[in-house]
């Protein structure tokens, strides 16, 4: 499997069908949610994929939510057993990057503003092309907008990770132009986009 699949916008017969046999949820991730996001990267991932290292990156980074490092959670339940347990399906990620803390001061050479940053979103190959990955962007946009005086949400990503960025451009996300390093991965430019909240 493919780390960086193709885009592909929603799929409408699959949508109505998904949507018939199950309720939708997103709600903000408790911390036990790590072994299921640990898991949906390990999937993208494919055969190369390091399933301990992935479970070890998802526990630190969940031991550390905060209200600027927030992540959330999709999941489903079968409507015809409303009382059976929830399946995560998918989840995303949202930090304020305040590259003026001390915290940053070690990465020297990233030049990407401080703000908002989508940070990591994950959903089972499965439940692709029914919208989930969107509605789990709208809601990071909004944790945003909610809990902050910023006017703008970055979105930065690997620039042959063409899926991401055109999935980010049909939400409105406008390329910025210019040679951007985000602050743990000074080696390797990145694309950078930004979107008024």
């Amino acid at each position: 499997m493919a780390f960086f699949v193709e885009y592909e916008p929603e799929n409408k017969k699959k949508h109505k069908d998904f949507y018939d046999k199950y309720d939708l949820f997103l709600r903000q991730a408790v911390f036990e949610d790590y072994v299921e996001a640990a898991k949906i990267t390990t999937v993208r991932e494919g055969e190369k994929a390091d399933h301990e290292k992935n479970l070890e990156h998802f526990k630190k980074h969940f031991e550390k939510k905060s209200r600027e490092n927030e992540y959330f959670i999709a999941y489903i339940v079968d409507k015809k057993e409303p009382d059976a347990a929830e399946k995560v399906i998918g989840y995303s990620h949202i930090e304020y990057c305040d590259f003026g803390r001390e915290e940053f001061k070690q990465y020297k050479d990233h030049n990407t503003p401080s703000g908002w940053y989508l940070l990591g979103l994950g959903v089972y190959p499965e439940y692709r092309r029914l919208g989930i990955g969107t509605k789990l962007t709208e809601v990071r946009m909004r944790w945003a907008k909610d809990n902050s005086d910023e006017k703008k949400v970055y979105f930065y990503t690997n620039p042959k990770n063409v899926t991401s960025q055109r999935f980010h451009e049909v939400m409105g996300f406008k390329r910025i132009e210019g040679e951007w390093f985000f602050k743990d991965r000074p080696a390797f430019k990145t694309v950078l986009f930004e979107i008024d909240i």
